[in-house]
């Protein structure tokens, strides 16, 4: 048997291809604690990190994400409502102000799945906010349970005005995932 050489920057190239599409595929949800390592002669740490065998670093800080989902009515409005202030009656902050990341997402007309989504960057949206939100729309919205009634406030800004970086549109091969897989299989 003859020893087999394999080319090194064959490999690398090969790795550093796999790695960004690995990167690519999760980064809509773990940017925010995921770092890429790129091997780069000029900055020590990264030859250091990369000789042993490091390609990322998952950061140990916790970020805490929440979930909005609006009704399918709502996606011809192409905005997405910032809740300001959660109960009016008591000016508790709105969910703008408490989360670090929000999932944004509207369902689809039988509620089985998603039309559209976004990733909410809210460390990045919330001083851009606060410098224009004279300039959005605010709209109230009355709830009741249990006999308790109470309003909030959001504001109602277009999705294409976001600044640069602050939010990420979810691929929708996220949501047509499963719906595919079983189409796929009706046809067979």
């Amino acid at each position: 048997m003859t020893d087999m050489f394999r080319d090194f920057e064959d490999d690398l190239l090969t790795g550093n291809i796999a790695e960004k599409q690995i990167h690519d595929k999760f980064e809509q949800v773990f940017i925010p604690i995921i770092e890429r390592i790129i091997y780069d002669p000029n900055n020590k740490e990264s030859v250091i990190l990369q000789k042993a065998g490091v390609d990322g670093i998952l950061s140990t800080n916790a970020v805490g994400f929440d979930i909005k989902c609006r009704r399918f009515e709502t996606y011809k409005y192409d905005d997405i409502l910032l809740e300001t202030v959660s109960i009016r009656e008591h000016n508790i902050r709105g969910w703008l102000y408490k989360s670090d990341v929000v999932v944004y997402v509207w369902h689809n007309i039988s509620k089985t799945s998603f039309i559209d989504g976004y990733i909410l960057y809210l460390d990045k949206i919330v001083p851009w906010f606060d410098e224009n939100k004279h300039k959005f729309k605010t709209k109230i919205a009355f709830s009741k349970r249990n006999g308790v009634k109470w309003s909030t406030e959001n504001k109602a800004v277009p999705i294409n005005i976001f600044p640069v970086g602050s939010i990420k549109q979810i691929p929708r091969s996220v949501f047509n995932h499963c719906t595919q897989a079983v189409l796929a299989n009706m046809d067979e």
